[in-house]
Order: structure tokens, then C-alpha cells, then sequence
């Protein structure tokens, strides 16, 4: 069962696009639209990438012998 959702503004090759929407599969990869997918309405929100957390501390590894 895939799910597509439907947001009032979906950010796609770096730029905004109004009408588009995303489909998703069970395992959370990005497919193509398939005609049982379950609809999810997103209006009044934008639909953005998400982001790598790179965030990290190491740093306090090498200070915490000192």
C-alpha cells in the first residue's frame, strides 16, 4: 500500500511547484503514483526534503583525557 500525499506546494528540482504531489511506498521510498494509493491531504503546507543530521560531538572525545 503506497500513500501519495497532496500539499499545496512541493519543493522539486530547487524550486517550488504548486499542484504536484508525492507518492511514498510501505517501506518509505519515493515511487511512481499507483492508482490504490491512499491520498493524504497536505493544504495549506509545504512539502520540503528532509535533512542529514551531521550534527556530532567527537570533539569532546579528544578533550576528555585532558
Amino acid at each position: 500500500m503506497s500513500s501519495s500525499f497532496y500539499p499545496s506546494v512541493l519543493y522539486r528540482d530547487g524550486r517550488f511547484i504548486a499542484g504536484a504531489f508525492l507518492t511514498v511506498d510501505i517501506t518509505g521510498r519515493i515511487t511512481e503514483p499507483t492508482g490504490g494509493a491512499s491520498r493524504i491531504d497536505l493544504s495549506g503546507k509545504a512539502l520540503l526534503p528532509g535533512f542529514v543530521n551531521a550534527h556530532s560531538h567527537s570533539f569532546q572525545r579528544l578533550i576528555r583525557g585532558r
